[in-house]
């Protein structure tokens, strides 16, 4: 919603006229999947964590523990909309499956881990690094 009254701001500023965001109106929703498309290729092939996934300290890396990586990244976020046009049944394999791991994660070699423990562990160490050092 944010992203929509920004570039409905923008727009306005620079057309002088109000934009009219509809789902009847085919560039709106080219727009929004394509904006969708970015924001996870962008945060998932990049840092592994969206900004709602850093809140969350869970994380995306390869099935063995590497980083994502762009190819990695890519495809889970196309594999992504098939979890949900399944009816769902594509995160049946969060809840089910021995390793955990959603349709897209198993498509694109991935799985999501919790990542707080060794962000925790690296501010420890960055503080004892800071209060070993002399002025």
């Amino acid at each position: 919603m944010l992203v929509l009254g920004a570039a409905s701001f923008a727009a306005s500023v620079l057309t002088g006229s109000s934009i009219h965001w509809s789902r009847a109106n085919t560039w709106v929703v080219v727009a929004f999947f394509a904006w969708e498309f970015f924001y996870y290729a962008y945060y998932w092939s990049g840092t592994g964590s969206t900004p709602g996934m850093v809140l969350l300290g869970v994380q995306v890396v390869g099935q063995d523990g590497s980083s994502v990586g762009t190819k990695r990244g890519l495809l889970r976020t196309l594999a992504f909309p098939l979890s949900f046009l399944l009816l769902g049944l594509g995160f049946l394999g969060i809840l089910l499956g021995r390793d955990r791991r959603a349709l897209h994660d198993v498509i694109a070699d991935t799985a999501v881990v919790y990542c707080w423990d060794a962000r925790e562990a690296r501010l420890r160490s960055l503080a004892r690094e800071g209060s070993n050092r002399q002025p």
